[in-house]
């Protein structure tokens, strides 16, 4: 299927530039298209999720794995990759002693490159094939270009069941809470 850029206008879909007329010529008449259109994201969504990840920081059940030590961004990688948005690398353990610490030297490296690079790499216990191994996750980036609102949105609502399961706070008030520190805020520029 051709790819072009459209504009809406009303209810209709029309070419972009003359590229996107070539395109669209290729199409054939009077046939129902399928599409799927990315949503723009809206800076409010954005901003709540973000808002409440730095709210709940303070609220993050004291001794719970991981300890953000008050950093947001610690957390955020934590709970996207709790809710599926990230990668994960199995490392597999070798009983020979030589090789094992050959391992342990290449996931020590990867992670330090990780967090040189600003990310927040978490490892667990996994097994692959049965045998003991690492599993490193590293969260995925939620940027406006890869994820549009919808899928946004669905992150979201994972990621604020697993603050309310964890924490026990409603998001609810957290999201009450954000929204009135901004208009506070909103307020003391405006004055």
């Amino acid at each position: 299927m051709p790819k072009f850029k459209g504009i809406r206008v009303g209810r209709a879909v029309l070419p972009a530039d003359a590229e996107a007329e070539a395109e669209i010529r290729k199409i054939p008449e009077r046939r129902p298209l399928s599409v799927n259109v990315p949503v723009p994201r809206l800076p409010q969504t954005h901003n709540l999720l973000f808002g409440v990840l730095a709210d709940v920081v303070d609220h993050w059940p004291h001794g719970a794995d991981p300890n953000p030590d008050g950093d947001p961004e610690v957390l955020r990688a934590f709970l996207l990759c709790r809710v599926g948005w990230c990668e994960k690398i199995d490392v597999p353990l070798s009983t020979d002693l030589k090789m094992q610490q050959r391992i342990m030297e290449f996931v020590d490296n990867m992670l330090t490159r990780l967090r040189v690079k600003g990310e927040h790499p978490f490892i667990r216990e996994g097994r692959i094939d049965g045998e003991p191994a690492m599993r490193v996750f590293i969260a995925r980036s939620l940027n406006q270009v890869d994820v549009d609102e919808v899928k946004f949105r669905e992150i979201e609502h994972a990621v604020f069941e697993e603050i309310e399961a964890i924490t026990g706070i409603k998001v609810d008030d957290l999201i009450a809470a954000y929204k009135a520190r901004k208009a506070q805020e909103a307020a003391a520029r405006a004055a």
